[in-house]
């Protein structure tokens, strides 16, 4: 039996999809705009500890330590930040990096929460 969801429910829901889509097409037109030769996509995310999750507070004074940390190895660079919920109260940060080739293992000792990926665009 397929579940009758109420009007409002059905308008937010729509409105959720068309701010994510809009959201993508901002962040896809503002890599394009910044770094035509290619970027980096790294992701931070923080895992479970055993005192709970993050929060956002604490989460972007991770980042932000990570930020100096990775300046202070590299020099400055210009960067794309994207910040996105787990689902779970904790936060995933996406870091586009361009013209700094950071290795997984090396952002993974700078970072320290939880597991780093590196993806060439």
């Amino acid at each position: 039996m397929q579940e009758i969801l109420p009007r409002e429910a059905v308008r937010s829901e729509k409105v959720r999809r068309g701010n994510i889509r809009r959201s993508c097409r901002r962040l896809q037109g503002a890599i394009d705009a910044n770094y035509t030769d290619g970027c980096q996509v790294i992701t931070l995310t923080f895992g479970d500890d055993g005192r709970g999750r993050r929060r956002r507070k604490y989460a972007e004074a991770d980042v932000r330590s990570w930020f100096r940390a990775v300046r202070s190895e590299l020099g400055a660079f210009r960067y794309i930040v994207s910040e996105e919920p787990d689902g779970f109260g904790g936060m995933a940060a996406c870091r586009v990096i361009v013209g700094a080739e950071v290795e997984a293992e090396r952002a993974g000792k700078m970072w320290g929460h939880g597991k780093v990926e590196v993806e060439r665009v």
